[in-house]
């Protein structure tokens, strides 16, 4: 019997939570302090001291300036900020390095709001003109051949509007599609997946026409893959293209800032893009448009064959008071990406950034979404710490156990973090006291990490009703690794503790992973890197469409990708064998490398999910300092979340809120005398701390019946959970009169 008490565990005093946080002379090695006078000496091309060397990458000169490992990579950083020659919230980018030289960006107008912001760029702020009302609402619109041929790219569409909170309606298998096309008066967004083709019974001249007109009164169409044959007859002229070819070997895709939806796809890596690496293994296909030179046509986005241009793949065109937006890549199918961790990697979420700026476009500014952040913060940081070594769990020439030094910085710095433990019972490193320390602090561990901390990928499910006497660790199961592990946690921690989410070891995922975390009450998962998931976003892996059946069997499972963490591996490797390791010389690469996801990811409104291991890790430039130095990373890494406006959070608490937030149906419309009217209808779950961010300022926020909520800005959160089946009408008034921001 494992079980904890808070006085006395395993024959040793465990001290008071206040005496373990307070008394910073208590730890046996100082902390490795990480600040601008005492920046480790990383092993560099240039000298300390050489004209060229930077703190920050600053130069675009073929060096690598910060010795963080990359060549003229420039952060979005104040040092790297440049005039555009534009007006108002176009007058400022970020300098990038592009093609040998040095770029400033154009940045995307948009439509006026009242914001305090010219976001038209003409010059004027606030100018809202007059008129616009209307429902804000959008439709994913299915062509019947689309449910035989490709269903997963209706799933992949509606993931990418659930990511960025749009309030949508979608087609069914089944459903009558004529009927649906007869609806579209009820919506101003409507998005098609898969490919556009006239050739199927069910796409005929009547619903094309029916699609014109809708636009013409102010609809925004996005769609797909236009045939050739589609561009010969009234889809053409509809999307303003008069002819179509399908090419393959496509290698790269750019973006310009010409379209109204591109508005948040202002990164470098979201706007020049990799397809394939290797087109000869990794055949990438596009639909090559050739636009009507109708002066209403506006090519934005362009493949590449190396460096070749093989044409434009993206056409926006205005029709009267609508916009059609024609897509010859999906930003979905390709296999390419730039990293498995510590980057950051736009990938599926482009999709997502783009349909939120068609969103936009689509209610001419005055749009409401469900914000991605339990708060009026900009995104979510989630502090994680994976407790799977003896020096996290022992004291030692390192100081006391690395996960009380974690947790001590972290109770410092006035943030709980997330623990997940391995219950090792084969070298017995494991220590109850340990977790009982964290618990006195508030940072009870809130989730598993296996018995053998193994790469479990091909291990068999085996039998969940195993137990620790009863398993056998010479012939290890998934059932047992997870099974045993939360068994033992519950005896140190108590049968009633929240153990609702898990992380797999090297994040690595087995086939039967889901189902038996499922069985055993683990709703929160963390197991998936970034790069594996191609998303930033939290996304209900029982719902996503690229999991190759992983999540078979499971009714609810919600996935945290991990986004950075102590320690990369070599291209396409994966393992403690291939893997260096976050210490004094390599830390200038991982600073830049977490510097770079916080601050794009911020600017998505995209959650961080760090993983700090409070253990030295592996290699041969590790000594046992290296336990304080992380403690101190971890440190940095949350200072600069909350610097920049990240709310950090548990996983269980953010999971709580992602799971709520998803079953809030948002009914609304703008009206420019009355502001925004609507309705929430809750779900099957509690929403806690449900947020909505609308287009415009808001002056005042009242729902009846749902308590008070706090507004910052564009940003309305409710202060207490909305209750599962509530219906809540609301009304937000626009502010009128808000300071004007500084471009």
């Amino acid at each position: 019997m494992r079980h904890a008490t808070p006085a006395h565990v395993a024959g040793r005093r465990i001290a008071p939570w206040r005496v373990l946080c307070l008394l910073l002379a208590s730890a046996l090695v100082a902390p490795a302090c990480i600040g601008d006078g005492d920046e480790p000496e990383p092993k560099c091309d240039l000298a300390k001291g050489h004209p060229a060397r930077e703190g920050v990458e600053l130069s675009c000169d073929g060096l690598d300036n910060d010795c963080d490992g990359r060549i003229d990579v420039l952060l979005p950083v104040d040092g790297n900020r440049c005039q555009t020659g534009a007006k108002g919230a176009c007058a400022l980018s970020y300098r990038v390095c592009r093609d040998g030289g040095e770029v400033c960006p154009e940045v995307t107008p948009t439509h006026e709001t009242w914001d305090g912001i010219d976001n038209d760029c003409n010059g004027v702020v606030d100018d809202v003109p007059p008129g616009y009302g209307g429902v804000a609402r959008a439709r994913v619109l299915v062509p019947p051949y689309l449910w035989l041929e490709n269903h997963g790219a209706v799933y992949a569409v509606r993931n990418a509007l659930d990511a960025v909170g749009i309030p949508y309606d979608a087609d069914t298998k089944g459903a009558d599609f004529e009927q649906a096309l007869g609806q579209l008066g009820d919506y101003n967004l409507v998005v098609m997946p898969g490919y556009t083709t006239p050739s199927y019974k069910h796409f005929k001249s009547k619903h094309v026409a029916a699609l014109e007109a809708w636009v013409r009164k102010g609809g925004v169409l996005v769609w797909f893959h236009m045939t050739s044959s589609a561009t010969e007859g009234p889809m053409g002229k509809l999307a303003g293209v008069v002819a179509a070819k399908r090419r393959l070997n496509i290698t790269r895709i750019s973006i310009a800032a010409a379209a109204t939806a591109t508005v948040w796809l202002d990164a470098e890596e979201e706007r020049e893009f990799t397809l394939s690496h290797d087109p000869d293994e990794q055949s990438v296909e596009a639909h090559i448009y050739l636009p009507d030179l109708d002066g209403v046509s506006t090519p934005f986005m362009s493949a590449w064959q190396g460096e070749t241009k093989a044409g434009v793949v993206g056409v926006r065109r205005s029709l009267e008071q609508g916009v059609v937006y024609t897509l010859g890549v999906d930003f979905l199918g390709y296999p390419g990406r730039r990293c498995h961790i510590n980057c950051f990697d736009p990938g599926r979420d482009r999709l997502a950034m783009m349909l939120k700026g068609a969103w936009r476009e689509a209610n001419a500014g005055h749009m409401v979404v469900k914000h991605t952040v339990p708060g009026v913060e900009d995104a979510v940081f989630i502090a994680s710490h994976d407790v799977d070594a003896p020096d996290a769990n022992s004291e030692g020439a390192w100081g006391e156990p690395g996960a009380l030094q974690m947790a001590r910085m972290e109770h410092e710095e006035g943030v709980r973090g997330t623990y997940f433990v391995t219950t090792d019972i084969v070298a017995n490193y494991y220590d109850p006291a340990v977790v009982a320390d964290l618990c006195e602090c508030g940072m009870c561990p809130q989730g598993g990490h296996s018995i053998l901390h193994a790469d479990w990928s091909s291990m068999p499910k085996g039998d969940c009703k195993v137990t620790e006497a009863s398993y056998n660790t010479g012939k290890p199961t998934i059932c047992g690794e997870v099974s045993v592990n939360l068994q033992i946690l519950r005896e140190t921690m108590g049968k009633s503790a929240p153990l609702s989410a898990w992380r797999t070891p090297y994040l690595l995922i087995n086939p039967h992973q889901f189902e038996v975390l499922h069985q055993h009450g683990v709703r929160f998962d963390s197991s998936i890197a970034m790069g594996d998931a191609r998303t930033n976003l939290p996304f209900a892996g029982h719902r996503f469409p690229y999991d190759a059946g992983a999540f078979d069997n499971v009714s609810e499972m919600w996935e945290f990708p991990v986004v950075i963490e102590d320690g990369l591996a070599e291209e396409g490797k994966k393992g403690a064998a291939h893997r260096l390791e976050l210490h004094r010389g390599s830390w200038p690469r991982f600073r830049a490398l977490w510097a770079e996801a916080i601050l794009k990811n911020a600017d998505n409104n995209a959650w961080i999910v760090s993983l700090v291991h409070p253990s030295r890790g592996v290699g041969e430039d590790v000594t046992v300092g290296n336990v304080a130095f992380k403690v101190e990373a971890a440190r940095w890494a949350i200072r600069q979340a909350k610097n920049r406006g990240l709310k950090v959070m548990r996983m269980i608490q953010a999971g709580e809120f992602w799971r709520g937030r998803d079953g809030v149906r948002i009914e609304a419309r703008y009206d420019e005398d009355l502001g925004y009217t609507g309705t929430l209808r809750v779900g099957e779950h509690d929403a806690p701390r449900f947020s909505l961010a609308f287009g415009d300022h808001i002056e005042s926020f009242q729902a009846s019946g749902a308590g008070s909520v706090k507004i910052a800005g564009s940003r309305v959160v409710f202060d207490t959970p909305l209750p599962a089946k509530g219906v809540f009408p609301f009304k937000a008034v626009v502010a009128r009169d808000v300071p004007k921001s500084a471009p």
